[in-house]
């Protein structure tokens, strides 16, 4: 590979990562969704509340949890296919950035927020 290729060939793989990252967010939103649906389906109110209260009890809570769990627990498979698949392409890239000298790392958006890559986080000086 010529070294004017190398960024454009980082681009891609980030892309792809980005992607896959994507794909983790959308399944882990939707199967939360999906638990809440389910628990308000299952645990009806029969008691009202005013508006300002809120009708989510912490059994509810509970009941939103073990929900979750079974659908994590079924759709385990595909999550950790994909985590796999977000870390190879991760090492691909950091390896990438290795051995072309490339020291600017993109920062990296997750449902949480911007992350600070590895180099990020490693070096610097922490001032108080």
């Amino acid at each position: 590979m010529r070294i004017s290729d190398v960024p454009a060939a980082l681009d891609r793989m980030e892309v792809s990562a980005a992607e896959t990252r994507a794909c983790l967010d959308a399944i882990d939103r939707r199967l939360r969704q999906q638990a809440e649906a389910e628990t308000i389906i299952h645990r009806p109110k029969s008691r009202y509340f005013h508006r300002q209260m809120s009708r989510w009890t912490g059994s509810d809570e509970r009941e939103y949890q073990r929900i979750l769990a079974a659908l994590m627990e079924r759709a385990g498979a595909e999550i950790d296919r994909l985590c796999r698949r977000l870390a190879r392409q991760q090492a691909a890239i950091l390896a990438m950035r290795r051995k072309y000298r490339v020291n600017e790392a993109r920062p990296q958006a997750s449902s949480r927020g911007w992350q600070a890559t590895e180099e990020e986080e490693g070096g610097g000086v922490r001032g108080g």
